[in-house]
Formats: structure tokens, C-alpha cells, sequence
């Protein structure tokens, strides 16, 4: 498949639920603001690409009672792109790693809560350590959709295999966690 970035207008919203249709396995991975220009990073199965060339050409072409078809979702498009490196970035973006210095990196990946996904998190560890990413504690933390895990590298090292972007749905910066503290006696 590919991911790709949609742009919308800045101070309006992309129709979200438009870009998105799990029957075709199309799947909305993130979606952010950034200086009020909003985002929106769509990961597309090979063969499916066309469900997006349908809309444009239903919007082109079909007149309703209430104007054309596809008008919202199309309309708040501005630009789409192939996506990279940051178009998984949902945290702050002035957290965005600088000068690519190695940081510990929060990586959302695509890994369903079966065992497939859990295949995926081992695909992405090996392909991940491949390119130079180290993988943090083997603690993975499990949701439906989804399994976060950290590594340690630099940006330059997420470029290296086309495929481990493929398992990402969102990354962020990895924060230290209060644990520590929070279990500390309540005397301390």
C-alpha cells in the first residue's frame, strides 16, 4: 500500500470520515493541526487508490438538489502528498527531533490486538534494528487498534526502509513517566 497526507484550508476541517473506509481497508492513521492548517495521514491497501479518484471524478461530474456530490470532502482538500517522516508526527510539533540527534520516539503502530498484530510489533522491531533504531523495554502497551512501542535513534534512520513507515500510524516523542514518583511512600 501507500500512505499518503492530505492538506486542508487553513482554519477549516478535512471531512475525516470521508478519507476513511474500512471495507476497502482504508485506513485513517492520524489526523493533526499544524499552525491551523489541518492534517490528515491515510494509509491506502494496494489496488485502492482508485476509491479517492472516484470521489474527485463523482464530485466533477454529479450535480444533487443540494450541489455537487463530494462537495465537502473534496472542497476541503487543498493538497495530497505522499507522506513522510513527519506527517506521523501528533505531538507538539516544535518537539519534532532537530539536527537528527538520537531521541526515544513513541511509535503508534497498526498492530491489532491479535496475532497478526503481535507479528507486526516483531516485524517492526527487526526491520526497526535493521535501520538503526534500537528498541526500548519489550513492555508494549495494547490497544484495539494499535500497540505503542519506544526506540531510540535518530530521523535519519526512519528513511532507510520504506517498510517500517508502512507499520506506523502515529509517532511522538517518548516522556518520562511519573511512575517513580507516584509509587513512592506516601512519607516522601
Amino acid at each position: 500500500g501507500i500512505t499518503l497526507e492530505f492538506q486542508g484550508e487553513p482554519g477549516f476541517q478535512l471531512w475525516l470520515d470521508s478519507l476513511e473506509d474500512q471495507r476497502k481497508g482504508i485506513e485513517l492513521l492520524n489526523a493533526r493541526i499544524d499552525n491551523t492548517v489541518p492534517y490528515a495521514t491515510v494509509f491506502v491497501p494496494q489496488g485502492k487508490l482508485g476509491h479517492f479518484l472516484n470521489l474527485v471524478t463523482e464530485y466533477a461530474t454529479t450535480l444533487t438538489a443540494q450541489g455537487r456530490a463530494r462537495e465537502k470532502v473534496v472542497e476541503s482538500i487543498t493538497g495530497i502528498r505522499r507522506a513522510t517522516l513527519r506527517s506521523f508526527w501528533t505531538d507538539v510539533p516544535n518537539l519534532f527531533p532537530q539536527n537528527d540527534a538520537p531521541v526515544w520516539w513513541e511509535v503508534w503502530l497498526r498492530a491489532r490486538r491479535d496475532t497478526h498484530g503481535d507479528l507486526m510489533v516483531q516485524q517492526f522491531r527487526m526491520l526497526a534494528a535493521e535501520c538503526g533504531l534500537q528498541p526500548g523495554a519489550f513492555d508494549i502497551v495494547r490497544f484495539a487498534e494499535r500497540a505503542v512501542v519506544l526506540v531510540w535513534g535518530p530521523a535519519s534512520s526512519w528513511t532507510q526502509r520504506s517498510e517500517l513507515l508502512d507499520m506506523v500510524a502515529e509517532l511522538r516523542k517518548a516522556k518520562e513517566l511519573p511512575t517513580g514518583y507516584t509509587t513512592l511512600p506516601p512519607r516522601w
